[in-house]
């Protein structure tokens, strides 16, 4: 530290490890929990890692019964959670390129990067809120979400959801369920069984039984991105495969379509959607 009237340098924080720098940050729960599944010896030592730490807000938004599973297993199950957070090299925003798919230290599994043009960083749409946290052995990006693993596709989802039973024999019905099933990056706004019950019945009849009308309604609640809901910051104006346009923005923490509120869930991660009423 230098002192008035005499020579030295600046007085500087000292970069610390993975471990320590979690510390720094505020992201304890992760740091608690990379002591408590012995992952701490790992990130104090040698290598040079990413680590993608839930916040301590995320952690507690996590389902109780999802974060129960973690605790009561720490030395596998919150070990392998925490190692999906993870790079087995330091990558810095600048370096987290839109569409790269990164291979994470548990099993190789897959984290989809979106990196925005209007700055905004996400992985598996979770955004890096506290980015580029330099580390003797890394980097550390805090980030607002904790990752869960990624398993299903978006045809998987709708099959497996109740909510979605309308949607799912709408999707049938015009052939687009398979299709999303296969490879690609898409956003789905995907009606629940109480949109559905909201339209008159005539037009529910003709959407149910005509495969050109089906086709064009499911087609105009997809785009052909992944658009993670924390890259909105305004109103934002995307072409669905329909071909038409809708507007999505945001109103406090509630995401709008064409201006109205209705999206009940977002960014529901699948493997390479956001239901609304």
């Amino acid at each position: 530290m230098r002192m008035e009237g005499m020579k030295g340098c600046p007085a500087v924080l000292p970069i610390d490890h993975v471990y320590g720098t979690l510390g720094i940050v505020g992201a304890t729960t992760t740091q608690r929990y990379s002591d408590a599944s012995k992952l701490r010896e790992e990130i104090e030592g040698k290598g040079s890692f990413t680590y993608f730490a839930p916040s301590n807000e995320a952690w507690d938004n996590l389902d109780s019964d999802i974060r129960r599973g973690l605790e009561s297993n720490v030395n596998v199950e919150l070990l392998n959670a925490l190692h999906s957070h993870m790079i087995n090299k330091r990558m810095l925003t600048k370096d987290l390129k839109n569409g790269m798919i990164i291979p994470s230290m548990y099993n190789d599994l897959g984290l989809f990067i979106n990196h925005y043009p209007n700055g905004v960083v996400t992985v598996n749409c979770a955004r890096i809120i506290h980015g580029n946290q330099i580390a003797t052995n890394g980097v550390v990006h805090v980030i607002d979400h904790v990752l869960t693993q990624i398993g299903t596709s978006i045809q998987d989802f709708i099959e497996a959801e109740d909510d979605l039973s309308s949607f799912r024999a709408a999707a049938i019905t015009s052939d687009i369920l398979e299709a999303l099933g296969r490879d690609g990056h898409f956003t789905l706004f995907a009606p629940t069984n109480e949109a559905f019950e909201k339209l008159p019945r005539g037009v529910l009849e003709r959407i149910m039984g005509d495969k050109v009308a089906s086709e064009a309604l499911m087609k105009y609640h997809i785009l052909n991105t992944l658009q993670c809901s924390e890259s909105i910051m305004g109103g934002a104006v995307f072409e669905t495969l329909e071909g038409n346009t809708i507007e999505i923005g945001c109103d406090g923490d509630s995401i709008t379509v064409n201006g109205i509120k209705m999206v009940n869930k977002k960014d529901i991660v699948t493997k390479w959607c956001d239901p609304f009423d």
